[in-house]
Order: C-alpha cells, then structure tokens, then sequence
C-alpha cells in the first residue's frame, strides 16, 4: 500500500489539495500513482502537458480504473513523488 503520510503532511499549507486529497484517501475517490520518466514529468508539472495517454495490448490498470475526480499522485522514475493533479476528463478506448 502507498505510504500516504508524507503526502498528506505535505499538502497541510494548502486547504484546497488537502480536502481533495483526504477524499481518495478515504476511498470516496480513486487514488493512483503515475510514474513518468523525463522530460514528460518535468512537462507536466509546468503545464505544458496536460493529457497522459498508456497504450498497451494488456488492458491492465490503471485501463478503466481512473475515474473523472480521481487523484492521481506524480512521480518520477526511481524518485519521489513530487507532484499532485486531479483526472478532470478520462478516455478508455479497445484499440
């Protein structure tokens, strides 16, 4: 299971990131852990990237678990996880 502590302490500044993200914590909303390599990661968190897409042949998660509303914590490649966002659309396609 995520170690979700050090997150949550990280968000006490702010109200907004704290309620959204104690609502996935309960369960009431999905919580997911993406991990991106660079330049991707650093393109997200500057915003200059803001739709993810996997593509696979396996449909495993997170195909069809990500819901609208879900938080979804970013990570880096063998790093920490060093950003927050909240799944605003969500597109599952059968390719």
């Amino acid at each position: 299971m995520l170690e979700t502590r050090l997150v949550r302490c990280s968000l006490l500044d702010d109200a907004a990131w704290a309620a959204t993200f104690k609502e996935a914590e309960s369960g009431r909303a999905g919580l997911h852990l993406a991990i991106f390599e660079e330049p991707y990661l650093s393109y997200i968190l500057e915003g200059k990237k803001t739709i993810e897409s996997r593509f696979g042949v396996q449909r495993t998660p997170p195909f069809g678990r990500v819901e609208r509303g879900d938080v979804i914590l970013l990570k880096a490649t063998s790093g920490p996880v060093v950003g927050i966002a909240q799944a605003a659309n969500v597109w599952s396609y059968r390719l």
